[in-house]
């Protein structure tokens, strides 16, 4: 691992090395306040003399969560690549995954916020923004074999089963909340009216852009500016072949521009195939967890990145 070239390793973690050096100093601190000892004192005190240590440090362990993240291999090859059974692979993972997570949710605005009691929390967490983006992610699973499940699951949009999640981004492409994720039928608007209660006055004072998934959302909501684009009409025997008016067409090209931004965004948690694959996880709460690393490690990125 430690002779990589660059290229190699930015491709088995999603960062370069400096970029995972300044994360795996804070990954170590997480971990000595956690056990109030160094790693090397740990594995002396809890492994018996025989056995061989296969994360042998604190680099080993934060690689192994990355390169998981990073490559999304079955447990078995997870293993065969550290050199471990598959049951260990699994117990690492999530033990360092689990520690990844408190090392992120340390950093002040780098873990994203998963839902808010009220709209003064809201206003709180967004430090000041004026401007925002929501969009929906989809996530491919594996059929579930309970046929009610199977219902649940499926997605009309994608045509095949997911798991489907709330992102809200600025332009900087900072990722400020991800919800927690809903079964494949639930569509963008109710996971949003779920999510943000209407008439509470979340939105008032900002300017809010979304996508088609979001028509009918200022009948409900108030916002400071709303920016969405037109949806075609439906077809009907008066309107065979319903069009957008070119102004409607170049408003909505517009809009697209300013929403690309979190589309960015999306994709930059998504340089983890942990998150683009179909997904083998079946705990929800483990798959929550790691939709939260993954968004937060991009914060972290463009943070340590950005322009002093």
């Amino acid at each position: 691992m430690h002779k990589m070239s660059e290229r190699q390793f930015k491709c088995s973690t999603g960062y370069s090395r400096t970029e995972f050096d300044i994360l795996l100093k804070d990954f170590t601190e997480t971990f000595e306040q956690k056990y109030n000892c160094t790693y090397e004192y740990y594995i002396n005190e809890h492994l018996q003399e025989d056995v061989e240590v296969k994360l042998v440090d604190l680099f080993s362990c934060l690689f192994f969560v990355l390169y998981k993240y990073k490559n999304d291999l079955i447990y078995d090859s997870l293993g065969a690549a550290f050199s471990m059974g598959r049951s260990t692979a699994y117990d690492n993972f999530k033990k360092y995954s689990a520690l990844l997570e408190k090392t992120l949710q340390k950093k002040k605005g780098i873990y994203p916020k998963r839902e808010f009691d009220s709209p003064e929390e809201f206003e709180q967490h967004l430090q000041g923004e004026k401007e925002i983006i929501f969009d929906g992610t989809e996530n491919e699973i594996e059929r579930p074999q309970n046929a009610d499940r199977q219902k649940d699951a499926y997605s009309g949009k994608k045509k095949t089963h997911t798991d489907v999640a709330m992102v809200l981004s600025n332009k900087n492409r900072h990722i400020y909340y991800v919800s927690y994720l809903y079964e494949g039928k639930a569509n963008d608007m109710g996971i949003f009216k779920t999510e943000f209660e209407p008439d509470r006055g979340w939105f008032k004072n900002l300017r809010v852009l979304f996508d088609l998934g979001f028509v009918g959302v200022n009948k409900l909501y108030e916002f400071k500016d709303l920016v969405i684009g037109h949806k075609r009409s439906r077809k009907s025997k008066k309107n065979p072949k319903p069009e957008l008016t070119p102004e409607q067409k170049e408003k909505n090209k517009a809009v697209s521009k300013e929403r690309i931004y979190v589309e960015h965004a999306i994709g930059g948690m998504k340089r983890y195939r942990i998150l683009k694959n179909k997904a083998r996880t079946k705990s929800y709460k483990l798959k929550n967890q790691i939709l939260g690393n993954c968004a937060a490690l991009w914060n972290y990125k463009i943070e340590i990145n950005a322009p002093t």
